[in-house]
């Protein structure tokens, strides 16, 4: 029927009888047979909504798209080519659509169908067993709450020292005994620095003076003055100690001289809390509270660079012991950046947000992994890939800022000093089974008789 205009009209057409459409078969198998299409303008005897998008092509592809045919490479091709041509979107076709999907979030993963993921932080993949509780708890009452210092180490001989006000004890870790080193008698003065190497105990103090103790014999060998203020940092190797003052400069000391003094270094405004000699003692970092972290070549009072870009305290300075030229550097609560150096041009390669202030930095060589001690706002250990940063775990426990981080010489297990009073011990480095089965047998390999 026409109308005045000569169009079609609209409420003829929908008079006009039509022939009914065969029913579609639900068996996929006979689909493709029974598959009809209707004809152009003719209208359907049902509602579907969102019509313009579900086209009997793309349910004929939907109902026929099996996980065989995306896994066939032979017809990815062409299943690019139906996504395309048909305007689906194969991560979320649908049949039906009522309303528009649900928004996804950065977490979302489509391989497990999930749409909402509470926790945006990606973990690694982890084919060991990392407990997450401490292996063992100490009390460390009296601890000093101060961010700047540094009162616990680990030795080579597996000794632990930690200073708790007035007085320095170790912890022997191989039989669990403790043991009162020493213990301040003057006034208001404090231990504020430690530093082991092999069987010697460097000892820092609150006035400016460095003792030098012999822990097997439980006796003081010699005190070496210059400072004016606390020495707030400590790192010996080799004959050579460093010591961190609070006024910010840096001095070298040779321990087999009684003219002991060797070198100044001065660039620091502020305290310096980090210091750290490189394990090929060709370098060493030194961190401020002037929001600065410098390189320094021994002997050389003039520094080699400035690791610029720290927006607070910079207290975590660590070396990397497979890749002697990479320096990792920890900051506070301002900044929570951990950056990783490259000495050879002083240049910053990569870096991360910690989420937290970052209070030390510890390695693991056999696993390839990096472990960072936090304060505010989060009061764990946590275990990261390296270098591709991937978190493997969070390791919480303390009540309370965590204030200082060491590891043992083995590089298996961690402490952690908090706030809390509380010393914890970590097993998050062990190695398992196989590892150590593969290095008995390696090592017992020539002794193995042939028959």
């Amino acid at each position: 029927m026409w109308d005045e205009s000569g169009n079609a009209s609209f409420l003829s057409t929908l008079a006009t009888p039509r022939k009914r459409q065969p029913r579609v078969p639900k068996t996929p198998k006979s689909l493709g047979k029974c598959r009809s299409k209707s004809a152009p303008g003719t209208p359907l005897d049902r509602y579907i909504p969102d019509i313009s998008s579900m086209t009997d092509d793309m349910l004929y592809y939907s109902l026929n798209d099996t996980e065989d045919s995306v896994l066939n490479p032979e017809n990815e091709s062409i299943q690019e080519l139906y996504n395309s041509s048909l305007g689906v979107e194969k991560e979320n076709r649908k049949i039906l659509k009522y309303t528009e999907s649900i928004p996804k979030n950065a977490g979302y993963v489509n391989s497990n169908k999930v749409l909402f993921d509470c926790s945006s932080q990606k973990f690694a993949n982890s084919s060991r067993h990392i407990p997450s509780k401490a292996d063992k708890i100490l009390d460390c009452p009296q601890i000093s709450n101060d961010f700047y210092i540094n009162i616990l180490d680990w030795s080579s001989e597996n000794l632990l020292a930690i200073a708790l006000h007035k007085g320095v004890y170790v912890w022997n870790a191989s039989t669990g005994k403790v043991s009162e080193l020493m213990m301040l008698s003057e006034g208001n003065l404090t231990v504020s620095s430690l530093c082991w190497y092999s069987d010697y105990l460097a000892i820092g103090k609150s006035s400016g003076v460095i003792e030098i103790w012999d822990v097997s014999q439980g006796k003081r060998l010699r005190a070496m003055t210059g400072h004016n203020a606390r020495v707030g940092s400590l790192s010996w190797l080799e004959n050579d100690l460093l010591s961190g003052c609070r006024s910010g400069a840096i001095h070298q000391h040779d321990v087999r001289s009684p003219e002991h003094f060797s070198f100044v270094y001065e660039s620091h405004q502020k305290e310096v809390c980090g210091l750290a000699w490189s394990p090929t003692h060709t370098h060493f970092a030194s961190g401020g509270s002037d929001h600065t972290a410098i390189v320094w070549q021994p002997t050389m009072t003039q520094k080699l660079y400035n690791l610029a870009g720290h927006n607070a305290t910079v207290k975590a300075v660590s070396w990397c012991p497979w890749q002697k030229n990479v320096l990792a550097t920890g900051t506070g609560l301002a900044d929570r950046l951990v950056r990783f150096w490259n000495v050879s041009s002083g240049r910053c390669f990569s870096s991360f947000d910690s989420g937290a202030q970052v209070s030390g930095i510890v390695w693991c060589p056999h696993y390839k992994e990096v472990a960072t001690a936090h304060g505010f706002q989060k009061f764990q250990l946590s275990l990261w890939k390296y270098p591709s940063f991937e978190k493997v775990i969070d390791l919480k426990g303390h009540s309370s800022r965590i204030l200082h981080v060491a590891i043992s010489p083995d590089a298996q297990t961690v402490a952690t000093a908090s706030d809390d009073e509380t010393l914890m011990i970590w097993n998050c480095f062990a190695k398992d089974d196989s590892s150590k089965k593969a290095a008995k047998s390696k090592s017992n390999f020539k002794f193995a008789p042939i028959r």
